[in-house]
């Protein structure tokens, strides 16, 4: 049976002309007769009474309207279902961020993503750099949020903000008194820092900016922690740290943030993908995430 044939029967049962019908579908008025001819041989049942004008449905009629209706919708919902998964809008997207960028504004944007889009499954992980960008080189992952731009032959990444550094300080210690700290003034401070391995690019940017105002820092490596852990291990009098400014919303007793004097030390938030996997619903989330972090953010990045 021709789904067809049932699309005319619902437009004829509608419109209870087969002359407005036919017009309403484009076909001749023989034409439309002809079809619901055939669907009642298909089915071995009348199901217009014509001896009537306007015509009734008989009880088979009246029945099988009520399943045309119900696989027409079902058929619809089908075609609607395929046309999504072609484009992107459903399917599954495994995001990697790192745990500074969670006290930022990114995760209300990924919320307000997937309201956008619910036949997207998203599935969102807390890692360092070095997962997220091995991850995303295996294709075990789509997309990345970084303080980061990873160089490879098959990632991708758009610069999402500009965010600067602060220094996290004990709150009785004499710098904080200041309203802003320059970096030379931390010359003999203890500074807390990641090791390496787990974010290269800030590791390095942080020593070239302390190399440029003239000493190398005292370094004390914590490992296995995240910048939170970093704010309470100043506020313990372990020494003093440098943290995104989106971070200084974390509030704790005994630790205080101030503003770096120019030159100001800076972090880029990224977002990041493998651009040697083709994927729609990836590609829906960067350029919309790219779009809205750019729109909303303070100090965006204009490019």
């Amino acid at each position: 049976m021709e789904t067809r044939r049932l699309e005319y029967f619902v437009v004829l049962t509608s419109e209870r002309s087969f002359g407005h019908a036919a017009a309403r579908l484009r076909i001749s008025q023989p034409a439309l007769s002809q079809q619901i001819q055939r669907l009642e041989r298909d089915l071995g049942a009348k199901l217009i009474d014509r001896s009537v004008t306007p015509f009734e449905l008989t009880q088979a009629g009246i029945k099988l309207l009520a399943h045309s209706r119900k696989l027409l919708d079902d058929l619809e919902e089908i075609d609607a279902l395929v046309t999504d998964s072609r484009v992107g809008r459903v399917g599954r997207l495994r995001i990697g961020i790192v745990p500074s960028l969670l006290y930022g504004d990114l995760p209300a944007m990924i919320r307000t993503f997937q309201g956008l889009f619910p036949g997207i499954d998203l599935r969102v992980s807390k890692e360092n750099t070095n997962d997220v960008v091995d991850m995303l080189s295996m294709a075990q992952m789509d997309v990345g949020l970084l303080y980061s731009k990873p160089r490879g032959e098959v990632l991708s990444h758009s610069e999402l903000y500009v965010d600067p550094y602060v220094v996290v300080l004990p709150s009785d210690h004499p710098l904080a008194v200041q309203d802003e700290v320059s970096l030379g003034q931390l010359h003999d401070e203890e500074l807390l820092m990641f090791p390496r391995h787990g974010a290269p690019e800030a590791y390095d940017g942080m020593i070239a900016a302390c190399v440029a105002a003239g000493f190398s820092p005292r370094r004390t490596m914590i490992s296995g922690t995240t910048y939170t852990d970093q704010i309470g291990f100043v506020a313990a009098g372990l020494g003093v740290s440098l943290l995104p400014s989106r971070l200084a919303t974390v509030r704790m007793n005994g630790a205080v943030y101030r503003p770096i004097a120019a030159p100001a030390v800076t972090s880029i938030a990224t977002i990041v993908w493998n651009s040697s996997v083709q994927d729609p619903t990836k590609g829906i989330f960067v350029d919309w995430f790219r779009r809205r972090v750019r729109e909303t953010a303070p100090a965006p990045l204009r490019r």
